[in-house]
């Protein structure tokens, strides 16, 4: 058997997932993406797999509800692309690449509609290079009151992170997908990443030195921990 399609109901609600048989020894249960997939050890009974999901219902339930709620960018023409903060209505127009980004929107001119993410692609890369550069150099001078030299800087698209930090190499690593979001997400992503330089865990003193260095970097954590860079990359 490959994938197929199951529906349990609990409470006069349906759930459905996805069922995969694999060499495993438990059956494995995960939600990501607003949707549940199911792996199960080979010839294990329906009515069993049917009967697990069933018990974990009430938290797949919350699960999916938390990541209906999230602000998640829809890349299709009539949908909702999150840039610096703002959550704009996509518009798609035939044409050369371009990209055109106001208080009304964000219009994306691509030769076809399956060339939008891609062309969108290319101009987050470019604003999440202009701002995440410019920002550190701008909010570096807090850092270097403590004694941290300036760091290289590297950009990259990442699923499970916003940012990384080499203590020992001087580098850190920051999420291109960052361009999406609030300037104070920014901002509290660079400061944590530079507060690694003198804490390179997360101890009280690490947590300590950024609140000293940005006193509402919490409500920035917050904002970050309610989204998945994954929501915001084309």
């Amino acid at each position: 058997m490959g994938s197929i399609r199951r529906t349990v109901e609990w409470m006069g609600q349906s759930i459905p997932y996805e069922l995969t048989e694999k060499k495993v020894k438990n059956v494995n249960i995960r939600v990501k993406g607003g949707s549940v997939s199911v792996s199960a050890p080979r010839r294990t009974p329906l009515a069993e797999v049917d009967r697990i999901v069933l018990s974990r219902a009430a938290w797949l339930v919350s699960a999916l509800n938390r990541q209906a709620a999230r602000p998640r960018s829809c890349f299709e023409p009539g949908g909702t692309v999150y840039l610096g903060g703002e959550a704009l209505p996509l518009r798609y127009v035939p044409g050369a690449p371009a990209v055109s980004w106001n208080a009304g929107g964000l219009t994306i001119t691509a030769p076809a509609r399956e060339d939008i993410r891609p062309v969108l692609r290319r101009f987050m890369e470019k604003e999440a290079e202009a701002l995440i550069t410019r920002r550190l150099k701008e909010l570096y001078p807090i850092a270097q009151r403590a004694g941290v030299a300036y760091p290289a800087l590297k950009l990259r698209w990442m699923t499970g992170r916003w940012g990384s930090c080499a203590c020992t190499q001087g580098i850190i690593t920051l999420n291109k997908a960052l361009a999406a979001a609030p300037p104070v997400c920014t901002d509290y992503v660079i400061l944590h990443e530079l507060c690694h330089f003198l804490h390179p865990d997360h101890s009280s003193a690490f947590y300590q030195t950024l609140e000293g260095w940005m006193p509402e970097y919490s409500e920035a954590q917050a904002l970050l921990k309610g989204v998945s860079p994954a929501d915001w990359t084309p």
